[in-house]
């Protein structure tokens, strides 16, 4: 079957199959392992509708375009289906992350904070995933004007759980403290 029978016959499935559904992923999960990115993009396209109401497996489809769309440099479309992955799974850390990544490589350094900080704001305080939003907000905060007291009461909730950081997470910490004049909070 060539290219675009492959891809009319994916568009045309409304399977309720499990075990056809299966073997279409691991189908698009050896495209991807072969770096086969532009093909994975439109197959994942067009089979995404026949997943409907199984938000597990649209959300893993949607995070294995994600990446093909990143490999193949595509960043606008990478920020704007990052979008919508949040507003199709709120409740997703994955899609946050995404969509934190995303907004970070299109230089929207406001959105890609935002998105730290409602990531950091659903783990345990002081987790090593927390710990890592955490700085990811630091480096994006510092790169804001007019986010100095933001920026400072990160670093100030960060200190908090400092006893639990890395040496070099702690370093990193206090050299942020001292270089934002943020020691008073």
């Amino acid at each position: 079957m060539d290219r675009q029978g492959l891809i009319a016959w994916l568009g045309g499935r409304d399977s309720k199959d499990r075990l056809e559904q299966k073997e279409i992923y691991s189908f698009l999960l050896e495209k991807e392992r072969r770096a086969e990115h532009g093909d994975l993009v439109e197959l994942i396209q067009v089979f995404y509708p026949a997943l409907a109401g199984q938000t597990q497996d649209q959300r893993q489809l949607r995070l294995m375009q994600l990446r093909s769309l990143t490999a193949l440099g595509r960043h606008v479309e990478v920020l704007e289906l990052a979008r919508a992955m949040v507003r199709d799974f709120p409740a997703s850390g994955d899609a946050w992350v995404a969509y934190a990544e995303a907004a970070e490589r299109a230089g929207d350094v406001f959105a890609a904070e935002r998105a730290w900080s409602k990531i950091t704001s659903a783990q345990p305080d002081g987790s090593p995933r927390w710990r890592s939003g955490m700085a990811r907000r630091l480096d994006l905060l510092a790169r804001q004007d007019g986010r100095h007291d933001d920026l400072c009461r990160v670093i100030a909730d960060a200190r908090r759980y400092r006893h639990l950081a890395t040496d070099s997470e702690r370093a990193a910490l206090e050299a942020a403290a001292d270089t934002h004049a943020c020691a008073a909070l």
